[in-house]
């Protein structure tokens, strides 16, 4: 993790896609700025996590949590280990410490890989496209 990177970045993160995974939309909508929570009322969250999660199979586990600084943002990549493979979760952070961008991607995006890839995004404008940086 980043040494500028708040030590409870992680924590957060795994807290927030645990919550998505066991269909705590709610909750997991706490952190939300207040931009995001107009964007990204529950239903909108069950229906873009069943889309690329329906496919990825049975939950597993959370994988190891990278971070990086970008300007006022904390960009947060969450490996998340499905029965049928690996899915990507990404969280834009602010410097207050909440929610201003949520993606997941199923498969993760490799190169060359030939299967669809499945994905939904929510974000506060202000953002841009650090949602979809690479760190």
């Amino acid at each position: 993790m980043a040494d500028d990177v708040s030590p409870d970045v992680t924590d957060r993160a795994q807290r927030l896609f645990g919550d998505l995974t066991e269909g705590r939309w709610e909750q997991a909508r706490g952190g939300f700025d207040a931009t995001m929570r107009v964007r990204a009322d529950p239903e909108r969250i069950a229906r873009g996590w069943a889309h690329v999660a329906g496919s990825a199979g049975r939950f597993e586990g959370i994988g190891a949590v990278a971070t990086r600084r970008s300007g006022d943002y904390t960009l947060v990549l969450v490996p998340l280990i499905f029965g049928n493979g690996t899915a990507i979760g990404r969280l834009v952070l602010s410097r207050d410490g909440a929610v201003a961008g949520l993606s997941l991607e199923y498969p993760r995006r490799r190169r060359l890989d030939p299967r669809t890839v499945r994905g939904f995004g929510l974000k506060n404008p202000d953002i841009g496209d650090l949602l979809h940086a690479r760190l």
